[in-house]
C-alpha cells in the first residue's frame, strides 16, 4: 500500500504544501495547517472549500451537522467534520478539520476558523 499512496511519515509532510495547492487552485477556500511553538508538530488541519461554503450560504437548508469521529492510523487523531443537507436530503460537506482530540476548545478552534 505504501507503494501506491506513500508513507503516513511523507503524507503529513507534504501536508502543507498541499494547503498551499488547495488555496492557489481554490481561491477563497480556507485552509490551515496548525503547528505547535518551539517543536513544530502537527496539531491540526483545516479544509473548507469556497464552493462547499458558497453552496451552503446560497442555497442549502440552514442547518448545521457536526460530527466526528477517530482516526485509526498511525498517527491517530480525530477528524472534525461541519455538515448541512441538500435539497434531497443527501449530506453536504462544508469543511474537515483533522485535530489531536475532539474537545470543547477544538470544536470552537474549528467553527471560528470555518466562519465565513
Amino acid at each position: 500500500m505504501e507503494s501506491i499512496v506513500g508513507s503516513y511519515a511523507q503524507g503529513y509532510y507534504d501536508l502543507p504544501s498541499l494547503c498551499v495547492k488547495i488555496l492557489k487552485s481554490n481561491s477563497g477556500s480556507i485552509t490551515r495547517t496548525l503547528r505547535q511553538d518551539g517543536t513544530l508538530q502537527l496539531t491540526g488541519t483545516l479544509v473548507a472549500f469556497k464552493a462547499s461554503l458558497n453552496g451552503f450560504v446560497k442555497g442549502y437548508r440552514p442547518i448545521l451537522g457536526l460530527d466526528g469521529y477517530f482516526l485509526k492510523g498511525k498517527y491517530r487523531g480525530v477528524c472534525l467534520s461541519v455538515l448541512s443537507l441538500d435539497g434531497n436530503n443527501g449530506l453536504f460537506p462544508i469543511g474537515v478539520y483533522m485535530c489531536r482530540n475532539e474537545c470543547k476548545y477544538s470544536w470552537l478552534d474549528f467553527l471560528t476558523k470555518i466562519e465565513p
